[in-house]
């Protein structure tokens, strides 16, 4: 008479259970570095269609980069034109949310995906608006002292750059991952503000006070940045390419090893007023 075949024993279980675990300890980080790699090429998307956006402004509005904040006080990231560029509707990029502030959100396919802030968190805010993004303007060889500036940098307007003026554009920093609509050199410094800091990502005053900064750019994909240049194309670029440290660390000889990649026009690191 045959007899029954048994099951598996436990500790034949045990085996398969811990190959099984095995495997997945080695699959896992791929996957995850899979993951992450899919939304920096997804994010590198969103900052080429910023950089040629901004290029099929110049040629249409005789050789000027659009605006970083126009007359009507809408900064370059909702100005009419750079949405149509992209295909989004104006109409559709601002709600009024519970408190009467005008909340600016770009579409979902024009937010970095790795960006973890949650709505209201750290972003460009005044009194009555505030603007949720994942990208700034290169903000550098602009004139900060305008009197049209005067009152804080959401009063007034300033052009941007003429195509003209720009040097050396393959070179030349426009848009990158950030967490403000604008950009300055220092504020990519990613020993002050990235390496260990609690609010990564954060824009102004952390909650528990503990630090601040405005304008900085962000090294979300595997501590790097995506670029848009002034010629059209974009990089990625590690965090130690896009802001270049010294040793020891100097403001003034800091500002000098970043003027290739962050100063628009030689020798302009602050501009003149546009008239």
């Amino acid at each position: 008479m045959k007899k029954c075949k048994q099951g598996f024993t436990l500790i034949e279980l045990l085996v398969v259970i811990s190959i099984i675990a095995v495997l997945m300890s080695i699959m896992m980080p791929a996957l995850g570095k899979a993951r992450e790699q899919a939304k920096r090429v997804m994010c590198g998307n969103n900052v080429k269609q910023f950089g040629l956006a901004n290029q099929v402004y110049a040629s249409e509005f005789d050789g000027w980069y659009i605006p970083i904040l126009n007359d009507l006080n809408k900064l370059w990231c909702i100005n009419n034109k750079m949405l149509e560029y992209m295909g989004i509707n104006p109409n559709e990029v601002g709600i009024d949310n519970s408190t009467g502030i005008n909340v600016i959100s770009l579409s979902n396919d024009f937010k970095c995906p790795s960006d973890r802030r949650k709505e209201g968190q750290g972003i460009y805010k005044t009194a009555t608006q505030q603007i949720d993004i994942s990208y700034g303007y290169n903000m550098m060889s602009l004139d900060i002292n305008c009197p049209q500036w005067s009152g804080g940098w959401h009063y007034g307007q300033h052009n941007g750059h003429k195509v003209s003026k720009i040097s050396n554009p393959s070179q030349k920093l426009m848009f990158a991952d950030g967490t403000d609509y604008g950009l300055f050199d220092q504020s990519a410094d990613y020993v002050r503000f990235w390496d260990g800091a609690k609010y990564k990502d954060w824009c102004g005053p952390t909650p528990d006070g503990s630090t601040w900064c405005w304008n900085k750019t962000t090294y979300r994909h595997d501590e790097g940045a995506n670029l848009a240049f002034y010629d059209g194309h974009f990089e990625y670029r590690k965090k130690e390419a896009v802001y270049i440290k010294t040793v020891p660390s100097n403001v003034t000889a800091e500002r000098k090893a970043n003027e290739g990649l962050w100063i628009p026009i030689p020798g302009q690191r602050i501009g003149t007023c546009v008239k």
